[in-house]
């Protein structure tokens, strides 16, 4: 039992399940299998996991699902509780018993303290677990506005967006990408982390990827209709491009998976005529043109990695993975914007993760002299 400035809650914490109040219909697509390099590295057990996407032909339609709930707080990424304080599993990511009881106990603390911020705007949720992540935001996020923007047209000047607070280089790409939507940026909130708000009006899309076993093809139109209207601005926004882009993953504390001898491949692949370029050092717009320019592009599977969602069709990408990495994202984004894929697993000799798909990887001699050719 909760009691908040004299109201009871007996069932705060309580999960419930909600019907959708709507549905958007995710088409169906066609696959074709990767060309992977070294599929030999994989040990059996990943492999048997990513074959079993790998020789998925066909994905059916499907629905997306609306969730419209009046009165409703946010918490943390996308942890909703209703006006009972009761957790809506369907609407909500994933959280442990415990993240729940704290976001209640936070949403008690800022009522009683009369703090706690209320909107009576149309709000749309577009942010989920891992906002952090550009690829998570450009994948998954991002369509999340779209989609619930485009099924309410009818109260386009009535709605606002709610993302959340991020490092600065992140948040600006956030803006950025709203801008090149023609939302305005003072119906862009941001919360966070552990900042509970309460809503009149929320909104909420549920569906889009199921990470690692399903991207919806909708999931790309908001990166395509960015890149054709920069693009159509006339403005390249970095002064040089290349045909051939050898994408870097800057190496960070407990980032994992990293390419331990990129030097040299950066090194070797510059000398072969590729722009060798850091998109985290880049403005959103910069990482437009410069994917949307390129043919061929090779990088190693990160967050920067998802720009090649703003590449014209028929582009060549080839994606460098640990060889035990488990994971489609990548040949998702490809299929949905008809790029020409392939992959190239690695041997991971590092042992600074606790876990084996996150250990650092390197290219043989071979798998260089290949990418040179390219």
């Amino acid at each position: 039992m909760i009691a908040i400035k004299g109201r009871e809650y007996p069932r705060a914490g309580h999960k419930i399940r909600m019907p959708a109040s709507g549905y958007v219909e995710s088409p169906s697509f066609m696959r074709t299998y990767p060309r992977v390099i070294n599929k030999e590295l994989i040990e059996p057990n990943y492999r048997e996991w990513i074959e079993s996407y790998w020789r998925k032909e066909f994905f059916e339609a499907r629905n997306l699902e609306i969730f419209y709930i009046r009165g409703a707080y946010l918490v943390n990424e996308c942890l909703i509780l209703d006006d009972d304080l009761r957790f809506i599993e369907n609407a909500s990511d994933d959280y442990p018993d415990h993240e729940i009881a704290r976001a209640i106990a936070a949403v008690a603390k800022e009522t009683e303290e009369g703090v706690l911020q209320n909107y009576d705007k149309v709000t749309i949720v577009a942010k989920k677990r891992s906002a952090h992540n550009y690829g998570h935001f450009l994948m998954e996020c991002l369509p999340m506005a779209v989609i619930a923007k485009q099924a309410l047209s009818a109260f386009d000047g009535e709605l606002q967006y709610m993302i959340q607070r991020v490092p600065s280089p992140m948040q600006d790409a956030m803006f950025r990408a709203f801008r090149l939507l023609d939302v305005d940026l003072d119906d862009v909130l941001v919360q966070g982390f552990r900042e509970p708000l309460h809503f009149e009006h929320l909104l909420v899309v549920r569906g889009i990827s199921e990470h690692g076993e399903y991207l919806s093809p909708l999931a790309v139109q908001p990166a395509e209709t960015i890149a054709r209207r920069q693009v159509a601005s006339g403005t390249t926004m970095l002064g040089r491009s290349s045909e051939k882009l050898f994408v870097r993953r800057v190496p960070a504390l407990g980032r994992g998976r990293e390419l331990l001898n990129e030097n040299e491949v950066a090194e070797r692949l510059s000398a072969a005529g590729f722009l060798v370029i850091e998109p985290g050092s880049m403005t959103l717009e910069q990482q437009i043109m410069t994917f949307r320019g390129a043919d061929q592009i090779v990088g190693v599977c990160g967050a920067a990695m998802a720009n090649i969602a703003f590449c014209k069709p028929g582009a060549t990408v080839t994606l460098l993975f640990p060889a035990m990495f488990p994971d489609v994202f990548f040949w998702f984004i490809a299929t949905h914007k008809r790029l020409n894929y392939t992959e190239i697993r690695g041997r991971q000799i590092s042992y600074d993760s606790p876990n084996s798909w996150e250990r650092g990887f390197c290219l043989d001699e071979k798998d260089i002299q290949f990418l040179e050719t390219l």
